[in-house]
């Protein structure tokens, strides 16, 4: 099922900032936010919402680390008869196979683009992992340990 999205941000902790600014001038109301970081970006959101905009919430790595920004929008929920609903993948653990299956078939009709960001080399693995919060990584990061060719 296509899902139409008008508009998708990607950017890093350290892009964080300048992203709040350019989001307070130029971004629409919101229909729906997909977020799993949370923090300032998200309390931001909060004042952009579209009347009856949906939020599914299943992460806020922001706080992961570090403690976690106070909401101070989180008001602005209810005069736009937002929904906020937390999930958990396990919850469609039924689903999987199904998922499985179309997932697959987009992957091979070329419909779903992946990418990945391989370090090469166990002894790489602790330089990698702060990749995951910084974002120094593009893609999936994939710690290559052994190389098939060469068993």
């Amino acid at each position: 099922m296509a899902i139409p999205i008008s508009s998708c941000l990607k950017f890093t902790r350290t892009q964080q900032r300048a992203i709040l600014v350019v989001l307070w001038k130029k971004l629409p109301y919101i229909d729906v936010d997909f977020d799993n970081v949370g923090g300032e970006i998200w309390d931001m959101v909060f004042t952009r919402l579209q009347k009856g905009a949906r939020i599914p919430f299943f992460g806020s790595i922001s706080g992961y680390n570090s403690p976690p920004t106070p909401l101070k929008n989180y008001q602005n929920l209810i005069g736009q008869r937002a929904k906020l609903e937390g999930f958990i993948v396990f919850d469609y653990a039924a689903k999987f196979g199904d998922a499985v299956k179309e997932l697959a078939q987009d992957l091979i009709a070329g419909t779903i683009k992946r990418k990945f960001h391989v370090v090469e080399g166990l002894e790489n693995a602790p330089a990698a992992l702060p990749m995951l919060f910084s974002g120094g990584n593009t893609g999936k990061l994939v710690v290559k340990v052994l190389d098939r060719a060469n068993l």
